[in-house]
């Protein structure tokens, strides 16, 4: 039995962004289901501890909430266990989620652990319709790989138009090394630090713009 309790998320939700507050709610439920969900398929590593999986997933994803401020309708590439899409439309309810992953499996148990959040304002999909992806303005990413690969597989989805990216990532210098290969693209970068409450990690958000755009600005904090 787990000595992690929700008083002690709580402590730890309220050391994120003003914005962020309303949704502890939402994304204390997603935590508790997706422990439940992850008995059924293996979402992440099973020997990762209830405090382990606030603090460097949940918290994780909330803390670049704010960056996802002015967008309509976002894709989750590669989402996994919902993870960053699932927490942020419970932070975000007026913007649209569409979150996929190749494994049709996965997006099974997803429709079901959305259900039970009751999250109107997400989708989910395995291949996603072209008509879902022409009404996006936004994507995102964590955990996918390298830019040059996550550029590759948006690229073939939404068929070379450009869009709004927003990738979690780790190291400052490991993002150094990504953008080397952005030069030549429709893309310009600019690297947000993250401040996720817990063990102190280096954390960092990814925003690519296309050029001549302006960058999606983060609610106050």
């Amino acid at each position: 039995m787990s000595d992690f309790t929700k008083a002690e998320a709580l402590a730890s939700w309220r050391e994120l962004p003003a914005m962020c507050a309303p949704g502890f709610e939402g994304a204390y439920r997603y935590f508790q289901l997706l422990q439940d969900y992850n008995l059924k398929l293996n979402f992440y590593s099973r020997k990762l501890t209830p405090r382990d999986l606030w603090h460097d997933h949940v918290l994780d994803c909330a803390a670049g909430a704010p960056y996802f401020t002015g967008a309509r309708s976002v894709l989750d590439l590669g989402t996994g266990g919902g993870l960053p899409g699932l927490v942020l439309a419970t932070l975000h309810p007026n913007v649209h989620f569409l979150l996929c992953d190749k494994s049709p499996k996965k997006i099974h148990y997803l429709k079901q652990l959305t259900g039970d959040l009751g999250l109107h304002n997400v989708k989910l999909a395995s291949a996603p319709q072209a008509e879902s992806l022409r009404k996006l303005d936004a994507a995102t990413t964590r955990a996918f790989g390298t830019l040059e690969k996550i550029l590759a597989v948006l690229g073939e989805l939404l068929q070379g138009r450009p869009v709004r990216q927003l990738h979690y990532k780790a190291r400052r210098a490991g993002i150094e090394e990504d953008l080397a290969g952005l030069k030549g693209t429709a893309y310009e970068a600019r690297v947000h630090p993250l401040k996720v409450p817990g063990p102190d990690k280096e954390r960092h958000l990814l925003e690519l713009l296309p050029r001549a755009t302006e960058p999606l600005a983060p609610s106050a904090t």
